[in-house]
């Protein structure tokens, strides 16, 4: 397509709305000079505001400056950042950390080690950026429903990895780990476990799902539950001398200090949430309750299926047109309308959100809202 015409294609569009937000708290949104009750942030923990994440950012910052971790001769290291590495290994019973720059980068560096003619196994419910990530590598990908299904397709490959999440970006439903791990002993094959969406929220002292357990290697996004960005890969006390010395040299992977200096702030205080995390658990317990058709064994993240994605839509605008807003993801067959509750979320607002989800649902929800929370 030549130049113009490409350019002519493109402005013919109909233009999207665009429109200013500032972050209130991650309960509260302000967009076009309206204040939205936030259902989407995965600031599950609120860390991201929190005092003594800005001033870890801030002493990392005025100590080693704006610039990325970058060690700057080759196999070099940074101390500063290898000291909170080691911590954050222990804190995740696992050998060796690595931090990135966001999850694609992670999972990129971890499967550039692997020769193309390896398979990974997915979710037939894994998120897009993951399915894109897999394809830029080159290997091949086979998708699954069931662990039946996984385990009667393994033995069909010989080089291969599995790859779950602890808590499914999409549906929220919690992953069956002891049974992943399982599977992957019998097969012989390397299990990946994403721990984004538990990580600060679930396991032991708010570490995770993936905690402990037998897993080869662990992704983790640091920009949900910790409050900061980034991301880290944690190996196994037997995968972790194959990748001891090959700590990426790239400058577009690495984290910022400042961004380090957070992290290390996000470890220390985690473990001092329970009663927010007891917390957390309860509300989103209640709201699953009164929601039909709804996994009550789910997550903080509540998925409510659509017909089709334009109905997820249509859901999506109702809400906000009563200043709430909620977030619409997809598998490869479903959309869904998501909720995100997180910690700052109270009992009166999820109660207003309850009544706005049922005023929009074809069946009856609930007659009797419960307005008050144990």
């Amino acid at each position: 397509m030549p130049k113009q015409a490409f350019l002519d294609d493109q402005g013919s569009m109909a233009p999207l709305e665009s429109s200013s937000s500032l972050p209130l708290t991650p309960a509260a949104l302000l967009w076009q000079d309206k204040k939205l009750l936030n259902f989407s942030s995965p600031d599950y923990l609120g860390l991201s505001q929190h005092p003594d994440m800005r001033k870890h950012a801030m002493k990392y910052l005025l100590q080693y400056g704006t610039s990325l971790c970058h060690p700057e001769i080759s196999s070099g290291f940074l101390e500063c950042q290898q000291e909170i590495e080691h911590k954050c290994a222990e804190a995740l019973g696992m050998s060796l950390v690595h931090f990135f720059s966001s999850r694609t980068t992670a999972l990129s560096f971890l499967l550039e080690h692997f020769p193309k003619d390896w398979t990974i196994f997915l979710s037939y419910s894994s998120e897009k950026w993951l399915q894109k990530t897999i394809s830029s590598w080159g290997g091949r990908i086979i998708y699954f429903h069931e662990l039946t299904e996984l385990d009667a397709l393994l033995p069909l490959y010989a080089q291969k990895f599995i790859f779950t999440s602890s808590i499914c970006g999409i549906t929220g439903k919690l992953s069956d780990l002891s049974a992943f791990t399982s599977i992957a002993k019998k097969h012989e094959c390397f299990l990946l476990v994403d721990d984004t969406y538990a990580f600060g929220i679930k396991g032991k002292h708010g570490f995770g799902l993936a905690q402990g357990k037998q897993i080869d290697f662990l992704l983790c996004g640091l920009d949900h539950g910790a409050g900061a960005s980034g991301a880290l890969i944690a190996y196994s006390s037997s995968t972790a001398s194959c990748f001891l010395h090959k700590k990426t040299q790239d400058r577009d992977l690495m984290i910022t200090f400042s961004t380090l200096g957070a992290i290390e702030a996000a470890f220390e205080l985690i473990p001092q949430f329970e009663g927010e995390r007891m917390q957390l658990e309860q509300r989103s317990h209640w709201l699953r309750m009164q929601l039909p058709h709804v996994d009550w064994e789910a997550s903080h993240l509540i998925a409510i299926q659509c017909e089709d994605e334009q109905d997820a839509k249509q859901r999506c605008h109702k809400l906000l047109q009563q200043d709430i807003l909620c977030d619409i993801r997809r598998t490869s067959s479903h959309a869904y309308l998501q909720v995100v509750i997180n910690t700052f979320h109270s009992p009166e607002e999820l109660t207003l959100l309850l009544k706005a989800l049922s005023a929009h649902r074809e069946d009856p929800v609930v007659n009797h809202l419960v307005t008050s929370l144990s």
